[in-house]
């Protein structure tokens, strides 16, 4: 099911994430982010926009004022692939904020033992299981790009 895409005449957007003009339907490009855009012409002029708006928007209507962004409703997936239209949804910025609670704080101290572990023989992904924290930030401490010796 196609549905037109407020502000831009001639565009339509279906239920799957695709974008169409009267005619066909149109590839999107990946911008150096990693989140998908097509170009659109509006009033004669080429404009920039990313899908996933244009699909919400289409399905969801015009974002009100205090929700002027595109979420995803579906956690665990990469937000700038999905553009489905089930999985979209107009929200705020505290909607998408991460909880912080999970994030490991680490002290000079820890950074130290993290090193000494990982010099007697620990793994890395066995450090990261210990101190809750991500393969690559154990991998900075132990090479010494992060909290240096």
């Amino acid at each position: 099911m196609k549905k037109k895409i407020p502000g831009f005449n001639g565009y339509f957007a279906d239920s799957n994430g695709n974008i169409w003009n009267s005619r066909q339907k149109m590839s999107p490009f990946v911008d150096r982010c990693g989140y998908q855009r097509v170009n659109l012409i509006r009033g004669g002029q080429q404009v920039s926009c990313y899908v996933q708006r244009l699909v919400c928007s289409a399905f969801k209507g015009v974002p009100p004022n205090d929700k002027p962004i595109c979420i995803r409703k579906v956690k665990n997936q990469q937000a700038r692939r999905i553009r489905r239209n089930r999985y979209l949804k107009w929200g705020n910025y505290k909607e998408i904020k991460r909880s912080n609670k999970n994030i490991a704080k680490l002290t000079f101290d820890d950074a130290q033992e993290i090193r000494k572990l990982y010099r007697i023989g620990y793994t890395q992904h066995q450090i990261k299981d210990v101190y809750g924290i991500s393969q690559p930030n154990v991998s900075l401490i132990v090479n010494n790009k992060i909290y240096k010796e």
